[in-house]
């Protein structure tokens, strides 16, 4: 009776070709129930972003630059008097101009002609998993999970995305924004609370008390929307007693065995989101009508031309994707952070 040989006899590719496991891939008796294929999901926070704030921009790699209003121009308003004598108002201009790189990435994805070989040509009726379109997918998914990370962080330097916490800043870690001094012109940071120092029988009252401290602080117009981190949202969300949470339902809809579960709070007319990138205790009060993410509409997740590898002696191709952007707030003051909210730990 035959042996069945031992992998790795014969002729067979090396591990340097990276050609033992596309053996497996393409092996008639390979079972593919062991194959457990990871996939990440399109972040939420950056599926909105790209779905409401996503504005084309045109210049290429020009700077995107936004007129900033300040401050009032000074008006000086006379009382008539029976000598019709009156004070001039001042001639000003409180408009400045707030400026933002135009922030690129770019992933490189290289293929060999072995790898097409196997999943479109000899062998494809084989394959187990198409290596090429998930190799596709992971880096496509990488380059947005990239740009996720960026637009909830802050600029590390200055060709790099901006983000949340650049804009939410009232100075001290971010001490200019948009290319102004946050000292000389006040009204382009935004306030900042310390929940430490407060004492709430519930962690939602929370949101209702620093909503109400920013209105009587601040006038104009108010946040819409507060991004958080998992264990701030589990405090907030089992604080509500059956007094606060309302089930919309008909008596005959009503099913006690059927589960529950919450996913985004609106208290206050406040929608509260929790993003598993947030992991501190700081609450982001945020008003996403003076939010733009301008990109470059030539680099949007763009894929560029196939090349050959041939001339650095590979034989296979190269793709790259694309991405050109920023995320600027063009109202710093109308948004604002929480830091020591009350958190539960995981």
């Amino acid at each position: 009776m035959a042996t069945i040989p031992v992998t790795g006899t014969g002729y067979y590719p090396t591990d340097a070709e990276g050609a033992q496991k596309y053996f497996a891939i393409v092996h008639r008796n390979f079972n593919p129930f062991l194959i457990e294929q990871a996939f990440r999901k399109k972040p939420i926070f950056l599926s909105l972003v790209l779905r409401d704030l996503a504005n084309p921009r045109g210049g290429g790699f020009n700077p995107i630059v936004q007129p900033i209003y300040f401050e009032d121009w000074g008006a000086n308003v006379n009382k008539l008097s029976w000598t019709s004598g009156f004070e001039a108002s001042p001639v000003k201009n409180p408009v400045e101009v707030a400026q933002w790189n135009m922030a690129g990435y770019v992933v490189a994805i290289d293929t060999l002609l072995t790898e097409w070989s196997m999943m479109q040509g000899a062998g494809s009726q084989f394959a187990v998993i198409d290596t090429i379109k998930a190799r596709f997918t992971d880096f496509y998914m990488e380059l947005i999970d990239t740009i996720d990370t960026r637009i909830l962080s802050y600029a590390t330097s200055s060709d790099e995305m901006n983000g949340l916490q650049d804009a939410i800043d009232d100075g001290t870690t971010v001490s200019t924004y948009g290319g102004l001094d946050r000292s000389t012109y006040t009204n382009w940071a935004a306030p900042k609370y310390d929940a430490s120092g407060v004492t709430l029988d519930n962690a939602w009252q929370y949101i209702i008390y620093f909503l109400d401290k920013y209105r009587a602080n601040v006038s104009g117009d108010v946040p819409n929307i507060v991004l958080t981190s998992y264990g701030v949202f589990h405090k907030i969300a089992t604080s509500l007693t059956a007094m606060e949470r309302i089930v919309t339902s008909t008596p005959d809809e009503v099913d006690l065995t059927r589960g529950i579960g919450v996913q985004v709070l609106n208290i206050g007319g406040l929608y509260i989101i929790p993003l598993q990138k947030i992991t501190d205790d700081t609450a982001y009060f945020c008003n996403f009508k003076y939010w733009e993410m301008a990109v470059n509409p030539d680099m949007f997740f763009a894929l560029t031309d196939t090349v050959s590898l041939i001339p650095v002696n590979v034989l296979g191709w190269r793709t790259a994707i694309l991405f050109a952007g920023n995320f600027v707030c063009y109202r710093p003051k109308y948004n604002f952070k929480v830091v020591n909210m009350p958190s539960e730990s995981f």
